[in-house]
């Protein structure tokens, strides 16, 4: 399955967060979602992103609606 990719910050070719919820779902206004960032170390309720090249940490922990 391939989840959305987002950026919270304007002309930022690296995305920020990542969606969590199922793309079945996108009829809902809300998006469930992650944070995320670039080498930073992993726990036991995160997990790695590999995108265009890079390895990102997802903070599963910090799990967020977005509108």
């Amino acid at each position: 399955m391939r989840l959305p990719l987002f950026s919270s910050r304007a002309a930022d070719p690296f995305p920020s967060l990542v969606a969590i919820q199922h793309p079945a779902l996108d009829m809902l206004p809300t998006v469930l979602v992650c944070p995320i960032q670039e080498a930073a170390e992993v726990t036991n309720v995160q997990t790695i992103l590999e995108w265009q090249g890079k390895r990102f940490t997802v903070f599963c922990d910090l799990a967020r609606p977005i509108n």
